[in-house]
């Protein structure tokens, strides 16, 4: 018997060690390379509605995003790359006539939302993630 509460003591104690309260996990770096998985695109109506909807898989460009660029390079075909100067602030990239929202940020993977800034109030709207991986 006084081994049975021997081991009932020790279980309890692990228990609550084990149990105490984590500190909260960093949030995972948007900094880095990252490589195109596929792409999503909705077309919403001017009320909201989303009308279509569409996933293709898309691997031909990867991205390297730094504190104030999103370099992209081809991955097949002729090698081009294209950069975009940004600003960050929360969630949002600021950059050309797109609005840019990061809908998805973990340690391995991204979703970029692109949303046209100044379309005309009565037309479809088309929305664009890229999702990618690392």
């Amino acid at each position: 018997m006084k081994q049975f509460v021997s081991f009932l003591l020790l279980g309890i104690g692990l228990l609550t060690t084990a149990c105490k309260n984590d500190s909260p996990e960093p949030e995972p770096d948007l900094l880095g390379r990252w490589n195109g998985e596929s792409t999503t695109s909705y077309v919403v109506d001017a009320s909201g509605q989303v009308k279509d909807k569409s996933t293709v898989p898309d691997k031909s460009f990867n991205m390297q995003i730094t504190s104030d660029s999103l370099i992209y390079d081809t991955t097949i075909g002729p090698s081009m790359r294209k950069s975009y100067k940004y600003v960050r602030q929360g969630n949002d990239l600021d950059f050309t006539r797109f609005r840019c929202t990061i809908a998805v940020l973990t340690k391995h993977t991204l979703t970029l939302r692109f949303e046209e800034r100044n379309r005309a109030p009565t037309t479809p709207n088309l929305v664009v993630e890229d999702n990618y991986i690392r």
